[in-house]
């Protein structure tokens, strides 16, 4: 999933951004600046839980072929979904990313 990601990175021209909060691990993000207007960036984020998720399924699924077989992107398109509603609840519910932060999937 990593070199995947990377490999987005680089197709679509997002540029790296890192914060470094204190006391807290750092956050890497990528600006996708084809979507960026009237000063608005637009903050790409791909958590490593999906990267564990995605070797998870590898082993659940006793993984011995190349690509991905259907039960794998539906346990994938499964994983994806509750992840996504988890973070919309949450954001939903922060004063802080209410009505602010937006989620998209974006296959890559």
């Amino acid at each position: 999933m990593f070199k995947k990601v990377s490999a987005k990175r680089l197709r679509d021209g997002w540029q790296r951004m890192k914060v470094e909060p204190k006391n807290v691990r750092d956050y890497d993000f990528s600006i996708d600046v084809s979507k960026v207007e009237n000063g608005e960036l637009h903050l790409v984020d791909i958590p490593f839980t999906l990267n564990a998720l995605n070797k998870s399924i590898e082993l659940y699924s006793k993984k011995e072929h190349i690509g991905k077989s259907v039960k794998e992107n539906l346990l994938e398109y499964r994983e994806i979904r509750n992840f996504t509603k988890t973070l919309q609840y949450l954001i939903n519910k922060s004063s802080l990313t209410k009505g602010i932060v937006e989620i998209e999937i974006v296959n890559i």
